[in-house]
């Protein structure tokens, strides 16, 4: 009997505990609302980006093959392993990424294929990405990017669906490439999802598929974002929906208080109806001040130079118009947290090792204090007095920090003798602008979305612009940088370090790059970016790349199941509307 009443305690506990492990067939996890940052130019992981917050978005939707932790250390992502060999037929140096298995947003497996296309459409000659130059190691990169061979010739196969073999150059550390392939902008891409309309695959939410935890559910210009958990990232056949990844959705609305998008996302998260806030008013930053999250974001805040413009082809005159401006003063007109720039490659980029910083190591190479007097005898030297050229510089709704900087910028040069007018562009006049180099002076945030300086030094040699090339057959093709700078000597300093996997010795070339560049001149750091959040205390485990990009995979809210009731009646309400004045 006793055995009996036991059996039956067990089943009735084992009960007890299945039905306490059901879960609610409305329970697809929290959907939380947040702001991230700025709407996206593009989604498009491959091409220019001229904004920093951009890549808090592709960080979410996409994964490359590895990635770098908070700590600066590398991590499997895409790629579950890699390692090194050695050609014994042929001596070539190889590396081999051994994939996960996961789908796209789609359902459709992701493959090795998907990286070899990819990377194969950065090094077109009419592709124009900043991220050509750290593909270089590879064998013939160089060449095919130049359109003397062509992508045939790359060094670069997929094995197999899940095996992707990169041959080098030259003998090249595969640490040094496994930091480098990090980067959000070298991730696998669909060829026949690209094709399809490669100007605006990234445009509609109909039309983009992705690789990581999130999906791009809405895509509402300037004024809603939703992506939504992909159903297909990592998921086994027996795995449960939110084994990998917790939030259902993430919803970014844009809204501005009379033209002002701070202020309503202040507002919004100052009344609990957001959980998350990623950007600030300069005034905002200080109220949150004492709770924010704070880390470098490998960034700068930075003026191009057009240098084929006969009143600023004279370096003296570029340098003359950098030393003029008061770096300590703009970062305080910013505010934000953000630092005065001492140089061109940003804070948080690597020198020999990830426990050492290339900045720190430099030193300061532009000064924070502005100095009129030298700029003046630099004018003197260069035989200028006057002139007339313009500051382009992107159109914010969210705040109007880019104009206030233009205008402190104009007022100091106008001390010069200048006369500066001011040319505020948005969406793809700004972006033509820089393509087509159509500006005299245009400012945007540099992103290397790299921890090796060369990937903020080398866009400036010839061959490594990542710009688009028009094929010459008579002569090696390239496009100078978006500055217009050719200099033999720099182009040498670069040539000599592309292949070279040394740590110690491709620090000491790339200092001697980034001196050199500082005497050209062709772009001038203003300011180093930061990234920095707040968050409500009822939602937690949030990780951080060491890019400055939220990892939201296993994100949650206190509550969500009543939170989630509440976004959905109001959506509801929404389109309920929205119908009846259609009628």
């Amino acid at each position: 009997m006793k055995k009996v009443i036991a059996l039956v305690l067990v089943i009735l506990m084992s009960l007890s505990i299945f039905a306490g492990c059901q879960r609610d067939e409305n329970d697809k996890g929290p959907i939380i609302k947040m702001y991230l940052g700025a709407y996206p130019t593009s989604l498009d992981p491959s091409i220019m980006q001229t904004d920093s917050d951009i890549t808090k978005f592709l960080g979410l939707i996409f994964e490359p093959l590895t990635t770098i932790d908070e700590k600066g250390n590398v991590k499997p992502a895409l790629a579950k392993s890699w390692y090194g060999q050695v050609d014994r037929i042929d001596g070539q140096y190889k590396m081999i990424f051994e994939l996960n298995e996961t789908k796209w947003s789609d359902g459709i497996s992701v493959s090795a294929d998907d990286i070899v296309y990819a990377w194969k459409r950065i090094l077109q000659p009419e592709t124009e990405s900043p991220y050509a130059s750290l593909l270089y190691p590879i064998k013939n990169a160089k060449n095919v990017k130049s359109g003397v061979m062509t992508s045939d010739d790359l060094g670069l196969v997929a094995l197999g669906d899940l095996e992707l073999e990169v041959t080098f150059e030259t003998e090249y550390d595969i640490n040094l490439f496994a930091e480098t392939v990090a980067c959000i902008g070298l991730v696998p891409l669909r060829e026949v999802i690209v094709l399809k309309d490669e100007s605006n695959w990234t445009s509609k939410s109909t039309s983009i598929v992705t690789n990581g935890p999130f999906k791009v559910q809405t895509l509402d210009y300037n004024s809603k974002i939703v992506l939504e958990r992909s159903a297909y990232y990592r998921i086994g056949k027996d795995d449960a929906f939110n084994k990998y990844v917790t939030p259902y959705k993430i919803i970014i609305e844009y809204k501005t208080n009379s033209g002002n998008g701070a202020a309503y996302q202040e507002s919004q998260y100052d009344e609990g109806n957001l959980y998350y806030l990623g950007d600030f008013s300069k005034e905002g930053y200080e109220k949150y001040k004492s709770n924010l999250e704070i880390q470098n974001m490998l960034s700068s805040y930075t003026y191009f130079f057009n240098t084929t413009n006969e009143l600023l082809s004279d370096a003296k005159v570029r340098q003359a118009l950098s030393i003029a401006l008061d770096r300590t003063e703009i970062a305080n007109i910013v505010g934000r947290g953000v630092v005065p720039a001492t140089g061109y490659v940003p804070h948080g980029v690597f020198d020999t090792n990830n426990k050492t910083e290339f900045r720190t190591v430099g030193g300061n190479l532009i000064s924070t204090t502005a100095n009129l007097e030298q700029a003046k005898t630099l004018l003197k030297e260069a035989g200028v007095n006057s002139g007339s050229f313009s500051i382009t510089y992107k159109k914010s709704n969210f705040d109007s920090i880019e104009q206030t900087v233009a205008e402190y910028a104009k007022s100091v040069w106008e001390e010069l003798g200048f006369t500066v007018t001011l040319n505020e562009q948005s969406g793809i006049n700004y972006t033509n602008a820089l393509s087509l180099r159509e500006f005299d002076v245009i400012a945007l945030d540099i992103m290397g979305n790299t921890t090796d300086a060369f990937g903020f030094l080398a866009p400036f040699a010839k061959f490594y612009s990542g710009c688009k090339v028009s094929i010459d057959i008579e002569a090696d093709a390239f496009t100078p940088h978006y500055s217009g700078l050719q200099d033999n000597d720099y182009d040498a300093l670069i040539d000599s370090v592309v292949y070279v996997s040394d740590r110690t010795q491709r620090a000491q070339v790339l200092h001697d790059a980034e001196k050199m560049l500082i005497e050209l001149m062709p772009a001038t750091a203003l300011y180093f970016n930061v990234e920095s959040y707040v968050k409500s205390s009822d939602l937690s485990n949030i990780k951080s790349s060491y890019f400055g990009y939220r990892i939201l995979n296993k994100t949650t809210l206190k509550d969500y199941m009543t939170i989630n009731s509440i976004i959905e009646a109001e959506n509801n309400a929404v389109t309920e509307s929205e119908v009846t004045s259609e009628q």
